[in-house]
């Protein structure tokens, strides 16, 4: 990815500095507040603005997620564009502090031509800005602009930042600082703060919005030569439909509009179970590694595996929590349910095998038992080939009769003694 990054960066400089500016003075669009909007999608009930959750703190994750920006190209300022092949193309970016770091993420949609006969035309729509970020952030911004030009290398490079911006992952506190900052820096430069583009949409917003709670649902920003044009549609008698603004159930067509979608969840993972099905996780493999060491002592009956497992379960699980503890896109607090998951799950795996030690002596008939029970309990983190092996294991009689049953017996109390003290 970065390599084609740095090729794409490339390509961008050298139309930028081959290339003179020919954009024509233009005055930018009114541009309105961010205003929440009700919404009714697939056929569901209306769900008034902010009506849902509210960000409380840094107890809460943020996915915003641009669902829509329509230019309505009949305005007065665009017919002062005389240029008959104009085309707009629109930018999104998102910006935040995370402890001393600076993270910025930009989106920039293909040029659409405003020709033809139509009264507005869509120019962006579906990218994921935010995902899941943890609220742990400070000085959020989101900045949404609307470029102009009639110069066509400045388009060629505005569809070169698409093809580049879209190949980028969501941000999120995880993908990087360094090549989010690079990308925006160079759509600043290249595309608006050289003049090569006229940017026609003051909308830039903190977040949350001063003296305003963020809350979860669509907001729209209106805009238009006239601010008079869209003073209506900032009530709450606008409506998102899931594919167009209307208000008083018509189609908003005679300003321009953009619309956005603030997610807020509690948690990364809707159960903690689900946080080990994400096997990108680093933490998630020596987790793992626990509940499948601890149901090898189900069946294993080698003394020397069952004396080394205490030492590799401890270690596993110190990885993992200290792993898990790095993993900046997830709060501090789930974190603690995840790891405390593993620990119940490990606790409850061991009380299993204990009663594979029959007396003070291990027999075929507990170990078949046993095997029973932990493969009936298919825990999420056992991994197949650990399954496999157990079920190898009670399939074949003589991983079933231990020699010396006692001494095997008194190595995995000891065993499970300790491992036991390290999961409390």
């Amino acid at each position: 990815m970065y390599k084609e990054l740095a090729q794409g960066f490339i390509a961008i400089c050298c139309l930028f500095l081959c290339a003179g500016f020919a954009s024509a003075q233009v005055t930018s669009l009114s541009t309105s507040n961010l205003i929440p909007v009700a919404s009714v999608e697939l056929g569901g009930p209306r769900i008034n603005a902010c009506s849902g959750k509210k960000l409380q703190g840094g107890s809460a994750y943020v996915t915003i997620t641009s669902a829509k920006q329509t230019v309505y190209k009949k305005d007065s300022r665009f017919t002062q564009l005389f240029n008959r092949n104009r085309q707009v193309f629109s930018s999104y970016t998102v910006s935040a502090k995370y402890r001393t770091e600076d993270y910025s993420f930009s989106q920039v949609s293909e040029p659409v031509s405003l020709s033809g006969s139509q009264s507005s035309v869509d120019i962006s729509s579906n990218w994921t800005l935010f995902n899941r970020v943890p609220w742990v952030i400070n000085s959020a911004k989101l900045k949404m602009r609307l470029g102009y030009s009639a110069d066509s290398t400045t388009d060629a490079m505005a569809s070169a930042f698409s093809k580049i911006t879209g190949s980028l992952p969501s941000f999120t506190l995880s993908t990087g600082a360094a090549v989010g900052l690079a990308i925006t820096d160079t759509v600043d430069k290249l595309l608006f703060a050289s003049d090569r583009s006229r940017n026609l949409l003051n909308a830039s917003f903190d977040l949350p919005f001063a003296g305003n709670p963020l809350c979860d649902g669509y907001y729209a920003v209106f805009a238009a030569g006239d601010s008079n044009l869209y003073e209506r549609y900032t009530s709450q008698t606008v409506v998102w439909n899931g594919s167009n603004l209307k208000y008083n159930d018509s189609s908003i067509a005679d300003v321009s509009y953009a619309v956005i979608r603030i997610k807020i969840d509690d948690k990364y993972f809707p159960e903690v179970r689900a946080a080990f099905d994400d096997y990108s996780r680093p933490w998630s493999l020596p987790y793992t590694a626990v509940l499948s060491d601890i149901v090898e002592l189900a069946y294993t009956n080698d003394i020397n595996v069952v004396r080394l497992k205490d030492s590799q379960i401890s270690r596993n699980l110190a990885e993992g929590r200290t792993l898990l503890s790095a993993d900046r896109n997830i709060l501090s607090s789930e974190q603690s349910e995840i790891h405390e998951y593993v620990n119940t799950q490990a606790r409850s795996a061991l009380e299993i095998v204990k009663k594979r030690i029959a007396g003070k002596t291990i027999t075929p008939e507990a170990t078949r038992e046993t095997l029973y029970e932990m493969l009936a309990k298919q825990s999420v983190l056992v991994s197949q080939t650990s399954s496999a092996m157990a079920i190898n294991a009670l399939n074949s009689p003589t991983s079933l009769a231990p020699a010396p049953a006692a001494l095997l017996a008194e190595a995995l109390k000891s065993s499970i003694d300790k491992i036991e003290q390290v999961v409390q």
